[in-house]
């Protein structure tokens, strides 16, 4: 059987590292994906690159997803790849009566996979969503905090160049508290 799938470059290899970040998230999360993986490996090595190069550009959009999308997308995937094994075999097959009702089967896994990627672009709308009324009450908040912000700002600009830069800095030191001396610069502790 003739498998195929989305563009690529056939016999990318991972690193070891993510080769092994991908199969430790599909042991744990994909377990029937890692058995079918494993197989895979041992017995048409170059297309276990192939597949795992494909499986590594989705798991990296997938690792950043809420968990309600992660859940969308893993039905989305397994539709495509059943999608793609269809296809496969329709291709494959020979007898004309077999095509015809190989393309039916096609044609409800197609369904189905529509309505996977539904679900997942409704889940990543209704997130957009969510941000963007999170941004408007960011600026609705800081609309009214306008005057103090700005303050703020005015305060901390004004301030002697030294102490601003000491307080730029991500590591730099603290100032001293109100009526007390900084600390010496270091080399200078004990000298006189």
């Amino acid at each position: 059987m003739r498998l195929r799938g989305p563009a690529g470059r056939p016999g990318q290899r991972l690193t070891e590292e993510q080769e092994t970040e991908l199969l430790e998230f599909l042991k744990e999360r994909r377990p029937s994906r890692y058995e079918e993986i494993i197989k895979l490996s041992n017995e048409d090595p170059r297309r276990y690159r192939f597949v795992t190069a494909h499986m590594w550009q989705w798991y990296q959009q997938w690792k950043h997803m809420s968990s309600e999308a992660q859940d969308a997308a893993i039905v989305e995937h397994d539709l495509r790849v059943e999608t793609y094994l269809a296809l496969s075999r329709w291709h494959d097959e020979t007898d004309p009566q077999q095509k015809e009702k190989l393309k039916g089967e096609l044609r409800t896994t197609l369904e189905r996979h529509f309505e996977a990627e539904q679900k997942l672009r409704q889940v990543q709308l209704a997130e957009l969503e969510q941000r963007i009324e999170d941004v408007r009450q960011e600026i609705q908040q800081r609309e009214q905090d306008r005057t103090k912000i700005v303050d703020e700002r005015l305060n901390r600009m004004l301030r002697p160049r030294r102490q601003r830069q000491d307080e730029e800095k991500p590591d730099g030191p603290a100032p001293p508290p109100e009526g007390e001396e900084p600390p010496p610069p270091p080399g200078e502790i004990g000298q006189e």
